[in-house]
């Protein structure tokens, strides 16, 4: 007798080998996508950082530095942010749900001598360690 085809058995070590490699692969796949989004929400924060550190050096303090004055952006939409705040010179966002809700603070100091500007970064998820560890590590000026 000549059979052709596969055996259930055969199909089902195929399944169980495939399931395993996912198992492996899907847990460091989010790993880089959540990497690849944080980098996304650092380059959208750039703009806002920098004209609030030239709006503190025009006007010497930064009560004056808001959303949508001296040059800074008005509520930018990036891909992976949610809102995004600008009051006297700090900065609030929320990341949307590809980032778990992340939100993050970055605070600035005025520098008092020639010494560059000092960024505070509070970062908080409510459930994912290491997306606010990774977020603390991006966030680093």
């Amino acid at each position: 007798m000549n059979q052709k085809g596969f055996s259930l058995i055969e199909i089902m070590v195929v399944i169980a080998i495939i399931s395993i490699l996912s198992a492996i692969a899907i847990p460091g796949y989010q790993g880089y996508m959540q990497k690849a989004a944080i980098t996304d929400v650092l380059q959208t924060i750039l703009p806002y950082k920098n004209n609030i550190e030239i709006c503190a050096f025009n006007r010497g303090t930064l009560a004056a530095c808001n959303a949508g004055s001296e040059n800074i952006p008005n509520n930018i939409k990036g891909k992976y942010i949610k809102n995004i705040d600008v009051a006297s010179g700090v900065i609030n966002f929320t990341a949307d749900k590809n980032l778990d809700s992340l939100s993050v603070t970055l605070t600035p100091t005025v520098p008092t001598d020639s010494s560059p500007f000092q960024w505070q970064v509070i970062c908080e998820s409510s459930n994912d360690n290491k997306l606010k560890t990774l977020c603390e590590n991006t966030f680093v000026f």
